[in-house]
């Protein structure tokens, strides 16, 4: 006897939830990168704990996996844009061209309470190689964009930001190296960052270890938070109240900074505070930015003029800066990063956070990373997790 037939409703959310998975939207992208010329290549998921200590930011350097066997440290990969680019160096000629994309599973510690994942997918493309940076930093975003589009996600919105705009500038103030690397890590922080500018602006006192501290001043951030720790390590200073070593260089090297025996002047003060309240549409933000310039002798025009070429290149490869802000403050949280930066947003977060992925420029790091001469590099990751979630939100 033939059954019954139930006349269950299928819901938008049911089709949905048959047809959008993390492997259709990597099918997806996949076939965007593939299309687009880059070289699938698979990183080592285990990787060198020193590769990372020193070019992460502070929110995911805590959250590493550390392994030890062997006596040598390594850890888990924590993201692919340094193991990818490893991978270059131990396969190709120093500055050859390469397009390369990946896809594979990175490990992240996450705070108690919170809904991210502890692993989740990556997947991206790294452009390594090519000097037509203005052009490579469009076509890599251009890419991100069309991908995520491809999986079923046409409205993004699109957050850009210019380190090397920023470094221009503290290197037109003529400030000492160490404040703009200070600086630098401030500047995803706006509260916090006023709070330093403020500090620094303020007249210091003579320290007694003059010398000392101005050997640090002319380190750059990560050598001088390293030589602290050695330090720290020679002394045999554990974790103290809970901070970790790591805090307590930090920490160490803003008083350093802090008691150097000269201030930031006024109007570099003034300077870098106006600059890093612009934002807004693209072309509107250059505009201020150039006006600011004008109005107070400070000369950016090289780096505005490739910030200039570089949004008009996206726009002629199809991409809409109609939802696009441009602000002078923006970061990510990487440290490796040193020029234009991006982001790709919704409007409605998922799992915490409204970003599906960004990437940017990052020429030094090949350099860290053991190069025998500096590789112009730009890259982009997205998170196939995330971007599953808002089609089915979207639905």
């Amino acid at each position: 006897m033939p059954k019954k037939a139930h006349n269950k409703k299928i819901s938008s959310d049911d089709i949905m939830s048959d047809t959008v998975s993390d492997e259709a939207v990597l099918t997806s992208v996949r076939k965007v990168f593939h299309n687009a010329g880059c070289q699938p290549v698979v990183p080592p998921m285990l990787q060198p704990l020193d590769a990372f200590l020193d070019l992460l930011g502070e929110d995911i350097r805590h959250r590493l996996y550390m392994v030890t066997g062997d006596g040598e440290e390594a850890c888990l990969r924590p993201d692919m844009t340094i193991p990818t680019c490893r991978l270059y160096l131990e396969s190709y000629t120093t500055g050859e061209k390469a397009h390369l994309c990946y896809e594979g599973t990175v490990f992240r510690q996450q705070p108690d309470g919170s809904e991210r994942p502890t692993e989740f997918l990556q997947t991206g493309i790294e452009c390594l190689g090519d000097g037509d940076r203005e052009a490579m930093d469009a076509e890599v975003m251009a890419l991100a964009v069309d991908a995520v589009k491809e999986a079923g996600l046409p409205e993004l919105k699109i957050e850009m930001g210019d380190l090397a705009l920023f470094d221009a500038l503290v290197e037109a103030l003529e400030l000492p190296h160490v404040w703009g690397a200070r600086l630098r890590r401030y500047t995803r922080n706006p509260s916090r960052f006023r709070e330093v500018l403020a500090t620094m602006a303020s007249d210091k006192t003579t320290a007694a270890e003059e010398g000392f501290l101005q050997a640090l001043a002319s380190l750059d951030g990560n050598q001088a938070q390293r030589l602290v720790q050695d330090i720290l390590g020679f002394a045999d200073i554990g974790p103290l109240g809970g901070r970790t070593i790591d805090d307590i260089a930090e920490r160490f090297l803003e008083q350093a900074v802090d008691n150097l025996s000269y201030a930031l002047p006024e109007d570099a003060a003034v300077m870098l505070s106006r600059f890093l309240e612009i934002s807004g549409p693209p072309e509107e933000a250059v505009k201020a930015l150039r006006k600011l310039c004008a109005r107070t002798g400070v000369a950016l025009d090289k780096a505005l003029d490739a910030l200039e070429r570089r949004l008009s290149l996206v726009t002629e490869r199809g991409i809409s800066l109609k939802r696009a802000r441009f602000s002078a403050e923006f970061g990510r949280n990487l440290d490796y990063y040193s020029g234009f930066v991006f982001e790709l947003q919704i409007d409605k977060p998922v799992r915490e956070s409204r970003v599906l992925g960004g990437g940017g420029r990052y020429d030094r790091l090949l350099t860290v990373l053991g190069s025998p001469e500096p590789v112009p590099a730009v890259g982009c990751t997205l998170r196939p997790d995330r971007i599953t979630l808002a089609i089915k939100k979207d639905a």
